[in-house]
């Protein structure tokens, strides 16, 4: 395996983590401003598909 193909799968790895942390994250923060009573469900508004 050539040096080039190591690095761009390293960078893809990267990559990767920070998409996945950044969705973790998103879903996580109204979660926690609902158990500390910074909003209420009905503020919050969620994404609709159509």
């Amino acid at each position: 395996m050539s040096r080039n193909d190591e690095q761009t799968k390293l960078t893809a790895t990267f990559l990767n983590t920070i998409a996945v942390a950044v969705i973790v994250a998103g879903m996580i923060a109204p979660l926690f401003s609902v158990l500390y009573g910074l909003t209420t469900l009905t503020q919050i508004k969620f994404c609709s598909l159509h």
